[in-house]
């Protein structure tokens, strides 16, 4: 399965870019709250509408069905867009905006089926989708006739004249087509195919060993760990570090084993980052970081490598701070191996304790701060907020039989007051166990101006993984500090995508760079911890009396960490490790050297000899030369925050400055609306500064210091 969604990914993102890249009283809560309600559904194959009201989706065969209907449309277009006589140039961009959305629509909702749906003959039917999607858009791949039509467009001289959506768009198509060789001699070409595959194949190995147990017999053992443990067949299977054990002989132990250096696995590893580098190269690019970071809000290696050492140098004297705090907490425990020296195996259980002798105001379960959060309660709130921010409200719609795949599957429209429906969301909140993915939003289809005037409006399936309502009548799901975040970060996503006006779908609302995507769902972390939100829909399920102050305090304390600073610099660690590896090449040395030297640089704790949890880091995978977007759209969202609605979370002429920033997607250098929004372009230190002040704020709300008395 993964590697076939992986290359359906990749693949479809060189031609395409599809981007498989959420009350005060009663009597006064929203229309929102008085609709959403459980059921309303079923799912079944005989039904009288298919999922996402496609017809054809009623039984697994209508994926293939609808599959095929894709291809045979986009053959339609490639031989337009190919035709001897050429199409006006904004006319064949369109053309391939359409392409795009036509293979799109059917790989990205079949993708999200494939992670959701509860029965499995849907789920395979949907994968099946996907591998022949894959396979027709890897010819799609081959034809250069595509690449030169688009490449005469964009070396026009009417082309600077275009519109900026329209010029993003084709530098956008150009670019994934020349990342993925096709303007190559043949031989170049068969060299990019062959290392492509080739690193496909070691992707699906490292993603792999990344999940592999590791087993020793079970006589060589010593007993406290074959009790924690699963015993197979003779053998202890160590198949994860458990960091809330509390023997500290069990979580020290497991930290070694299953982090272990494993040279075949570090092996497959390098193979995979030496090949990526070759890809690079062969397309004209000086490193693999440099082939990503291209359109991104960084758009250098260099510019990112400043970011990253120059926080560093900032956080890592709070981040020791911080460790040495928890070292004292470690300290006061009883029957801890090396009482007096903190490990990285201990910081999850030290944290915890930390937490518990908070008592419940540091927001764990139990201290009935969950009593607030139910959550058609949160809905409501954020109902309520972005009515006010930008006049959006949300609407739920009835959900036609077979339309969904569960029965706690919700649908919302997102409504303008003015402009009327901006697009649904179906909200997928609650966990099960055959849903394999979690805290995510799919792009079932792109908002675009379609070619008879009328607008494509977008469709999401936004996904968590929340406690299921009780079985009681009426019962609702309540959320813990941090799923009510979660929640709220999702549905940053989701307005990003739902207020999005991009003509063109490849472009569309979080289809743009990482390190702006993730600006809106971050923003959204902080208008969560204000007090002024929090207090505007936060009711006790019961009484529907506000939160109190110092409930709202325990909710901030619990999602803004007990150790910020260090939290921080362990990402920090992260995003410097991801930019070696994928920076210059030969590396010079093996990986597990280049990351003690860095463990050295940016930890606060010394490094482990003789291990390499990065072997087990698959982010590598999906975020190779990225992963320091979120550190980077934190510091642009607390610069936002800062800026905007620091003194008023509820300004509507704020509120729709920043709606204008988020109109147009990937259509605009996200540079370019990030500066308009705040009034000037932000250097690297005002981005330092801001992530810095974030840090701060957090630790002043974890108040002077952690308890260490037993």
């Amino acid at each position: 399965y993964h590697s076939a969604s992986c290359a359906m990914y990749h693949s479809a993102r060189n031609l395409v870019s599809s981007a498989y890249k959420l009350v005060y009283k009663h009597s006064r809560r929203c229309a929102l709250n008085r609709v959403i309600k459980h059921g309303l559904c079923n799912s079944g194959p005989t039904e009288a509408t298919g999922l996402f009201r496609n017809p054809a989706l009623k039984t697994p065969k209508g994926f293939r069905i609808a599959a095929e209907r894709a291809i045979k449309e986009a053959e339609d277009l490639v031989k337009c867009i190919c035709a001897r006589t050429p199409l006006p140039p904004v006319e064949l961009i369109e053309k391939f905006d359409e392409l795009s959305d036509t293979l799109c629509r059917v790989a990205d909702l079949a993708e999200c089926v494939r992670q959701v749906h509860q029965d499995p003959s849907i789920r395979d039917a949907a994968q099946d989708a996907c591998v022949s999607l894959n396979s027709y858009v890897e010819e799609l791949n081959t034809q250069p006739s595509l690449y030169l039509a688009l490449a005469r467009v964009v070396k026009s001289a009417q082309f600077e004249s275009f519109d900026p959506s329209t010029k993003r768009t084709a530098e956008s198509l150009m670019h994934d087509f020349e990342i993925s060789g096709i303007h190559l001699e043949e031989a170049q070409r068969t060299q990019f195919v062959d290392l492509t595959q080739q690193i496909l194949d070691l992707t699906h190995r490292f993603l792999n060993n990344a999940s592999q147990p590791v087993s020793l017999p079970e006589r060589a053992c010593p007993t406290f760990l074959r009790t924690a443990f699963p015993v197979h067949s003779g053998n202890v299977v160590v198949d994860e570090v458990p960091h809330l054990h509390r023997d500290s002989r069990v979580r020290s132990l497991a930290y070694l084993l299953y982090h272990g250096t494993l040279p075949e696995h570090q092996e497959v590893l390098e193979s995979l980052l030496r090949l990526r580098h070759e890809l690079a190269v062969l397309v004209g690019y000086p490193t693999y970081a440099h082939r990503v970071l291209g359109s991104t809000m960084a758009e250098t290696p260099e510019m990112v490598g400043r970011f990253l050492h120059s926080v560093n140098a900032r956080l890592l004297p709070l981040a020791r701070e911080e460790a040495e705090r928890m070292r004292e907490v470690k300290s006061t425990l009883r029957d801890q191996a090396e009482p007096d020296v903190l490990r990285p195996w201990d910081v999850a259980y030290v944290t915890g304790v930390a937490r518990e002798r908070h008592g419940p105001s540091s927001g764990g379960v139990g201290s009935g701060v969950e009593q607030y959060f139910a959550v058609d309660t949160c809905l409501d709130g954020l109902d309520r907020l972005f009515r006010s921010l930008l006049g959006v409200s949300l609407r739920r719609e009835r959900v036609e039989p077979g339309e969904v795949w569960h029965p706690l599957v919700q649908k919302v429209a997102f409504v303008h007051e003015s402009e009327g429906l901006l697009g649904y969301v179906y909200l997928d909140l609650y966990a099960r166990d055959s849903k394999l993915i979690s805290d995510c939003h799919f792009m079932i289809q792109g908002g675009r101006r379609r070619s008879d005037g009328r607008y494509q409006v977008p469709i999401i399936t936004l996904c968590c993984s929340f406690r299921p309502p009780g079985s009681a009548a009426r019962q609702p799901s309540f959320l813990p500090p941090q799923s009510v975040e979660n929640l709220f970060h999702e549905m940053g996503h989701a307005l990003h995508s739902m207020v999005g006006r991009s003509r063109y779908q490849n472009v569309t609302g979080t289809r743009c760079s990482t390190d702006f995507a993730e600006v809106p769902s971050i923003l959204m972390e902080y208008f969560l911890a204000d007090e002024r939100v929090m207090r505007s829909f936060a009711v006790h399920h019961q009484t529907a009396e506000p939160i109190p102050v110092e409930a709202v305090r325990a909710v901030q304390r619990a999602n803004g960490g007990l150790f910020p600073a260090f939290d921080a610099q362990m990402q920090l660690l992260y995003a410097a490790m991801d930019q070696r590896f994928h920076g210059v090449h030969p590396l010079g040395k093996s990986t597990v050297r280049l990351f003690a030297e860095l463990h050295d640089e940016f930890s606060p704790l010394p490094y482990v000899p003789d291990t390499a949890w990065f072997l087990r880091f698959n982010h590598l995978y999906g975020y190779g030369a990225k992963y320091y977007s979120y550190m980077w759209a934190r510091a642009v969202a607390s610069l936002i925050w800062g800026s905007c609605f620091q003194d008023n979370p509820f300004s509507r002429e704020r509120g729709e400055r920043y709606g204008a920033m988020l109109r147009p997607g990937g259509g605009e250098h996200p540079r370019t609306l990030v500066a308009d929004l705040l009034g000037f372009s932000p250097t690297v230190d005002d981005l330092v500064d801001a992530l810095c002040s974030d840090v701060r704020t957090r630790r002043q709300r974890t108040g002077a210091k952690v308890l260490t008395a037993t």
